[in-house]
């Protein structure tokens, strides 16, 4: 009897454990494909993701380019014989980027429904609207949508204005005086007798006083503008340029980028003392992309002595391989002669 109470109890408790390895077993397998089949169209996404803004910083930065292109390159005036002007097309990084600059000039006196009119081909009053298309090329399909539109306006700031001539007033007639009666004369005074002079007396010679030498003043140092040669510089380079000042006052330099400034994120302009790993600049100014194409920095009044400009290329376009070259660079400090 309790042989059997023991029996009863046991199975109560522990159950039956035949096939239950099997069920857990296809479950895991079960659960287990059901997360592998996922992982594949999540990485699709995110690979797809990181493709688009990579396309999308590459088209901002190709607009960028060639919108400050336009805005620094000449105005070109549209003719009877080139009716639609047109301008440089800036070096996309590779072949699969297409860029597309559509120029046309508009009218000033527009409607009140409308942005602005488009005028004829050939005709031209001094602004023009610049629209700007970047297109990423599909190989197999070929040019596809735009990636990126962007549209600005570019004025000729030549054009004369022409002025308003005030008309001159016209003279004004007046009427004839009405004459005066002549006055009666009055009779003539007897003149007096004239006394008689008496002799000058002859004044005493004032001796001539010998003159005092006038000294010859000190020279006296003058802010004069030096022009600087600054050679092509690659990324990370640097150019110094030395000089000695000879009396106190301002120093300042201004650096204006040539060819391959659209390749150019960044660079530095430093006035400080000493040379090479010992320099220690005073004044910095540091371009930055968007920004003008020239430097400017000033250090303020300085005592005389040594000083050094470094003329610095901090960071560059990776697909550039172009240097930075200099179309003019100054240096003004105290001198006692100028060039």
């Amino acid at each position: 009897m309790l042989t059997r109470v023991r029996q009863l109890l046991r199975k109560a408790i522990f159950g039956r454990t035949v096939g239950v390895a099997l069920i857990e077993v296809t479950i895991a397998v079960v659960v287990l494909g059901l997360i592998t089949a996922s992982v594949p169209p999540v990485m699709v996404l995110l690979t797809k993701a990181e493709f688009r803004r990579d396309e999308q910083r590459i088209a901002e930065s190709l607009v960028r380019m060639q919108m400050e292109y336009i805005k620094s390159a000449p105005y070109e005036q549209a003719t009877i014989g080139q009716p639609v002007p047109e301008y440089e097309i800036v070096p996309a990084p590779n072949n699969s980027y297409l860029i597309n600059v559509v120029v046309r000039p508009v009218s000033v006196d527009y409607e009140e429904d409308k942005e602005h009119s488009y005028l004829e081909p050939g005709e031209d009053e001094g602004i023009q609207e610049i629209t700007v298309e970047i297109y990423h090329v599909n190989m197999e399909v070929g040019v596809d949508t735009p990636v990126l539109v962007a549209r600005n306006y570019k004025v000729d700031r030549l054009i004369p204005v022409a002025s308003t001539a005030t008309p001159s007033p016209a003279p004004t007639t007046s009427s004839t005086p009405t004459p005066e009666p002549t006055p009666t004369p009055e009779p003539t005074p007897t003149p007096e007798p004239t006394p008689t002079p008496e002799p000058t007396p002859t004044p005493t010679p004032t001796p001539t006083p010998t003159p005092t030498p006038t000294p010859t003043p000190p020279p006296s140092a003058q802010p004069c503008s030096v022009p600087v040669s600054v050679p092509g510089l690659h990324e990370g380079e640097d150019y110094d340029f030395t000089f000695t000042t000879e009396g106190t006052g301002i120093i300042s330099a201004e650096w204006s980028y040539g060819a391959g400034s659209w390749c150019l994120l960044e660079a530095q302009l430093s006035i400080g003392t000493g040379t090479g790993a010992g320099f220690s600049a005073i004044a910095t100014d540091t371009y930055e992309r968007m920004g003008s194409n020239t430097l400017n920095v000033s250090a303020g009044s300085q005592p005389a002595g040594d000083y050094m400009v470094r003329f610095s290329v901090i960071d560059m376009n990776w697909w550039c391989s172009s240097t930075v070259t200099t179309t003019s660079a100054t240096v003004t400090y105290m001198k006692y002669d100028c060039p």
